[in-house]
């Protein structure tokens, strides 16, 4: 089976196929808005299924050209529907404007990120197939080593925002070991920065509660994550992911700490975190067995975490 993915490698490399970068029968395309060369070589390559990511960027006359079964992987937020109406900001309004060019004909299925917002998704008409957090790729995304150090305290990956600074300034007077990386940092990167953090927190850019990529992220590198509300509840990690309204304050993370210090990495975290695979949805969204998905140069995935709960 040919695997093609599309999709900014600075946002989606953590969503690419695991194993990617060494298995010929995958092509992960880095691509941006306003260059379209790369159809060519998608075309040419000839797919057996192509994942896209940020799908309402590109022009159904490419598309229809590309062979092979077609997924749309929708990841941009929408607003939540109050007493019938959307509750818009300036983002949400800009995201609907940027979705008003989706391609829908051109994808056998369509996917967003967030069940959450799944009357938002009825209110628009979309046809959305299936809702599925962004999936992980759990060849890079581990907890690593039991027992090994992790000299954060406590770590939080995103742009700055007025809510988010607001959220996080009593960390600037705790003694606390704070780490905030605003940008930049992706893939095995990032996978390593979350292995070195013991509690990774999660804050809605705008306030707005949703789905956040970072969640599962964290979680599936064995970090406590606390979290602002949810739009839905969190597939999977009960145990690791933690919603609790904010105001927060030094007292609570350090409570967290002493929590997550005592919590082992388990079987079901280890289930939990092989289920966010990126092959194992395309085998589902496919019908395919999933052995025909599997990365023949990994055991599972990955020899990173093999004996972990030996």
């Amino acid at each position: 089976m040919r695997i093609a993915v599309v999709g900014a490698r600075t946002w989606f490399a953590n969503h690419y196929p695991e194993g990617w970068q060494h298995d010929p029968d995958v092509l992960c395309l880095d691509v941006f808005e306003g260059d379209y060369s790369w159809l060519m070589v998608l075309r040419n390559w000839r797919p057996d299924v192509t994942l896209f990511y940020r799908p309402e960027l590109y022009p159904a006359r490419y598309l229809d050209r590309v062979p092979g079964q077609r997924i749309a992987f929708l990841t941009e937020p929408l607003p939540a529907i109050r007493d019938g109406r959307m509750q818009m900001t300036a983002e949400s309004a800009l995201r609907l404007k940027v979705y008003e060019g989706m391609a829908w004909h051109a994808y056998h299925r369509c996917i967003y990120y967030d069940a959450g917002r799944a009357e938002t998704v009825r209110h628009l008409g979309w046809p959305i197939t299936a809702y599925h957090p962004l999936p992980l790729d759990t060849a890079q995304f581990h907890p690593g080593e039991p027992g090994a150090e992790r000299p954060v305290d406590v770590c939080f990956v995103g742009k700055a925002t007025p809510h988010r600074i607001e959220v996080l300034d009593f960390l600037r007077s705790a003694s606390l070991r704070f780490l905030w990386v605003a940008h930049g940092v992706s893939g095995p990167h990032l996978a390593t920065l979350f292995r070195r953090s013991r509690i990774v927190l999660n804050v809605h850019a705008d306030g707005v509660a949703a789905q956040e990529p970072r969640l599962y992220l964290a979680a599936a590198c064995g970090c406590r994550v606390v979290t602002e509300p949810l739009s839905t509840a969190a597939m999977g990690f009960p145990g690791r992911i933690s919603q609790i309204a904010t105001p927060w304050n030094e007292g609570m993370m350090r409570a967290v700490l002493r929590e997550a210090a005592s919590t082992p990495w388990t079987w079901q975290d280890e289930q939990d975190r092989k289920a966010m695979g990126v092959r194992r949805l395309l085998a589902e969204q496919t019908g395919l067995p999933l052995g025909a998905w599997q990365d023949p140069t990994l055991h599972e995935d990955g020899e990173a975490v093999a004996g972990l709960l030996a």
